[in-house]
């Protein structure tokens, strides 16, 4: 495995944790993969944790002096991106699967990211679809 491929699998997996740290810290449950909050944290804790651990132990990689192979900030930056927008796609998705039957709204949906308490990101496309037909 080359450099850009180990290190876009730090971000992502250091992104994944930390995204579900702070989802199960936040209420979000339509962005969790879990149905309690707990096991947010016992997932996104070790995640992030053990991409760092995984990145620097898989390789002699001199974590003081930071000399990466054919260094690049261009490149770095769009692994990074990359990463960012894999994270934010295997979220919505995950949760939205995971949670598709589990999360019922009654009435009058929040507006802004407190709407992600009641209904997963799938819900809400799909209201807000039904919601445009209708009126």
């Amino acid at each position: 495995m080359n450099f850009w491929t180990e290190y876009f699998l730090l971000v992502f997996g250091a992104l994944i944790g930390a995204l579900q740290i702070a989802v199960a810290h936040s209420k979000l449950l339509g962005l969790s993969f879990f149905s309690r909050r707990l096991l947010g944290y016992l997932f996104g804790i070790p995640m992030v944790v053990g991409s760092f651990w995984w990145f620097f132990a898989s390789s002699d990689r001199n974590i003081l002096v930071l000399e990466f192979p054919n260094f690049h900030t261009g490149m770095m930056i769009s692994c990074t991106a990359l990463a960012l927008l894999a994270t934010f796609l295997l979220t919505l998705s995950v949760s939205s699967l995971v949670k598709a039957n589990r999360l019922k709204v009654n009435g009058d949906i929040e507006h802004g990211l407190e709407v992600l308490k009641q209904m997963t990101y799938f819900q809400i496309i799909r209201y807000l679809f039904r919601k445009k037909r209708q009126g």
